[in-house]
């Protein structure tokens, strides 16, 4: 038996009160176990190359924050970095002896945007502690819970985390039951509700009837104390189309066909001309390093709808930027000295962004690949053939890297297989 003022530990975590205010942080305990533990394969890494000890890092990195990342973390994630940049410190100069510390961080150690003396290769990263993003599950109800300060949350709930992670959440559990509610309504109509998190849209018939489900919905929000919005809620006809969440849903002499919206173009437009303007004092592999991420995860976003038309133009609004800020980075020199320094032959493409080591990514590159709709009525322990075929289509079209199904490593029996 132990006061909750004095505190006590459970599974990895430290519960106390302090000021009247529950605080939970990653015990004493953990935090030894796995600085002994990073310790450990660092003394035994004195032959390893840096690749090597960062792929064996990263997932003890990331494993051991994401479990402690609902808990208040954030000081002790900051410290358990320092930790860890001086354990390299030491593994780095026991592998170079006769070299100077300047030289020792020169090799190792590089810059990566706005943060300084990042552990990383030309391939991979080091992943730190403080990189994982705070996720508090608070979500009980408050005035009766004895554990959590209502003040504290009143003050905490305003945060930006509340309004971007939380209020999603909320309003999704807000939303439901308005599918059962217009089945009720119009159970011969073809009315049906689309939801996403916090974004939803409802299809009708006529336009005289989705006047009148607006109403409905309008009257199932108000007793809930909510509103819809005035500048987001539209009536449109599929021929004038409408957009929802970043594509644009329009009939073309009767057929349906899903592109990327306009906004949504505008956005990675815009999101790499900043990383552009930003790289002005960048090399050429720092750069390509950082627009492939942005553009890999846009063009895989969007893989699975009618984008190769606004795939080809993106790669040549790329093309226009990435020739300015090669200008601006050499005004004295010509246009052939200028391609030849950044753009080079392979294969069959001639103006091809690259260096010895990496080549920057086309939105083109990425392949169209339409999507299958899932049985409804699938089960994963059941149905393991048709489930499993579809995991196999699904790796023999894309990289094994954008196809891993987690689901079925954790949830599959022990036996049957």
């Amino acid at each position: 038996m132990t006061d909750i003022s004095e505190g006590y530990n459970f599974l990895g975590w430290n519960f106390r009160k302090y000021k009247n205010t529950l605080l939970i942080k990653p015990s004493k305990g953990s935090q030894h176990e796995i600085i002994r533990k990073i310790s450990e394969i660092i003394h035994k890494a004195k032959a390893w190359d840096q690749d090597r000890l960062i792929r064996i890092l990263n997932p003890i990195i990331r494993g051991w924050a994401q479990y402690h990342n609902h808990a208040v973390s954030t000081a002790i994630f900051s410290k358990l970095d320092d930790i860890v940049y001086n354990m390299l410190v030491s593994w780095a100069k026991r592998r170079h002896q006769n070299k100077g510390t300047h030289w020792i961080m020169d090799k190792y150690w590089h810059t990566d945007g706005n943060r300084k003396y990042v552990f990383c290769t030309e391939n991979q990263t080091l992943e730190r502690f403080s990189n994982t993003k705070i996720v508090r599950q608070r979500l009980a109800k408050l005035d009766k819970n004895p554990y959590i300060d209502r003040n504290y949350f009143e003050q905490w709930k305003r945060t930006e985390f509340h309004r971007k992670k939380i209020s999603p959440l909320l309003a999704n559990l807000t939303l439901d039951g308005i599918e059962s509610l217009l089945a009720q309504r119009y159970p011969k109509e073809k009315v049906y509700f689309i939801r996403y998190a916090d974004d939803f849209l409802v299809t009708a018939p006529t336009k005289e009837m989705a006047e009148e489900i607006r109403e409905v919905i309008r009257e199932f929000l108000g007793i809930r104390g909510l509103e819809l919005s005035e500048k987001k809620t539209t009536i449109t006809h599929i021929d004038d189309g409408f957009d929802f969440l970043g594509w644009n849903f329009r009939k073309y002499r009767g057929k349906l066909l899903i592109k990327p919206s306009r906004k949504s173009i505008g956005r990675i437009t815009e999101k790499i001309r900043k990383i552009l303007q930003k790289a002005a004092a960048w090399t050429q592999d720092e750069l390509i390093a950082i627009l492939n991420k942005t553009v890999v995860g846009w063009a895989n976003y969007h893989r699975h709808i009618v984008a190769a038309d606004t795939f080809g133009k993106l790669d040549h609004i790329v093309w226009n930027m990435l020739w300015k800020w090669a200008k601006r980075r050499h005004p004295e020199k010509g246009h052939q000295w200028t391609a030849k320094r950044y753009w080079h032959i392979e294969g069959n493409r001639k103006w091809v962004f690259k260096t010895g080591k990496n080549r920057l990514k086309q939105f083109s590159d990425t392949k169209i690949r339409r999507h299958t709709q899932v049985r409804l009525d699938a089960n994963p322990f059941l149905d393991r053939h048709y489930l499993f075929s579809r995991i196999n289509v699904a790796r023999a079209q894309s990289p094994e890297s954008q196809t891993k199904l987690y689901f079925f490593s954790y949830c599959r029996p022990v036996t049957g297989l």
